[in-house]
């Protein structure tokens, strides 16, 4: 972990999450990710950090608050800034969910589930909503590639509930019942050959549940919640962010406690916001484990 920055302030927390996370205004801007983004800010207060090891590319850290930036600039698929701000909202969309923080409470069944259905809605928000809800972004990002929502368009069909996408998404991956869905498609086919490589997560997710049960199995840390398939859009279409600053400096004291779990470390007390400040500080350079 580095560049671990944790703002004073509340308006400085979110100014830098939007500049650093959601540089790309179409995706800020929109009334819907606006909501989204300032639900996840008021529940998750995610908090930034840099790579330092190759491990951390592939983690879950974001179940615990903690988000890995991430460089474009040399990325070939589209505008650095369109880009970016999809990876944020990808792993925002993952925040929406229940992601399971104290694992003595749920079996690793629950937890595959759970860790499951929140990479479906991620991966359809990113992949599919985000070109419905924002069309013009299209053209910004993937430029040549041929996506799933390219062939949905192309087949006149709208955009469809986010619940029925999540099921969609589970029937097409886990099962071969509808895959004559793309015969005759061969880009059809090799997106849901895309799609299919998918399959494992949850004997992976199973496996992680083990890995880290230990360090995440202690009473003392709080429980995360999350919004189901039928309340995720309902609820953020209707909400007003309202992130206050001592409701900014209980999640911060929160996340960095998970982040000393994530670590491998043993987990502080922390009493107030700038001991967790302090504390963070000397999180620069460990391994994100999780």
């Amino acid at each position: 972990m580095k560049d671990i920055y944790i703002p004073e302030c509340v308006d400085d927390y979110v100014a830098d999450v939007t500049e650093r996370v959601f540089p790309d205004e179409r995706i800020a801007g929109n009334d819907f990710y606006r909501r989204l983004i300032g639900w996840v800010m008021d529940e998750r207060t995610p908090l930034l950090y840099g790579q330092t090891h190759e491990g951390e590319r592939t983690n879950m850290s974001i179940n615990f608050n903690w988000l890995m930036t991430r460089d474009y600039t040399e990325s070939q698929m589209g505008e650095e800034p369109a880009v970016r701000s999809l990876y944020g909202l990808h792993e925002a969309t993952h925040m929406t969910h229940r992601l399971p923080t104290r694992l003595s409470e749920v079996t690793p069944g629950e937890y595959a589930e759970d860790f499951t259905a929140s990479e479906y809605r991620a991966s359809n928000e990113s992949e599919i909503q985000v070109y419905y809800r924002v069309s013009e972004l299209r053209d910004a990002v993937f430029p040549g590639a041929c996506l799933a929502v390219d062939i949905m368009k192309a087949r006149g069909v709208g955009q469809q509930p986010t619940h029925l996408l999540n099921q969609v998404r589970a029937l097409l991956i886990e099962h071969d019942t509808f895959d004559y869905i793309a015969q005759g498609d061969p880009y059809a086919q090799k997106e849901l050959a895309r799609l299919k490589q998918f399959a494992g997560n949850r004997a992976w997710a199973r496996e992680h549940y083990a890995h880290i049960y230990d360090r995440f199995a202690d009473p003392a840390l709080p429980q995360s919640s999350g919004l189901t398939d039928p309340e995720y859009e309902p609820v953020i279409a209707s909400y007003e962010p309202q992130l206050a600053q001592n409701r900014y400096e209980a999640n911060v004291i929160r996340n960095v406690r998970f982040a000393f779990a994530m670590c491998g470390l043993e987990v502080p007390l922390l009493i107030n916001f700038q001991q967790a400040v302090e504390a963070a500080a000397t999180l620069e350079g460990k391994h994100a484990l999780v």
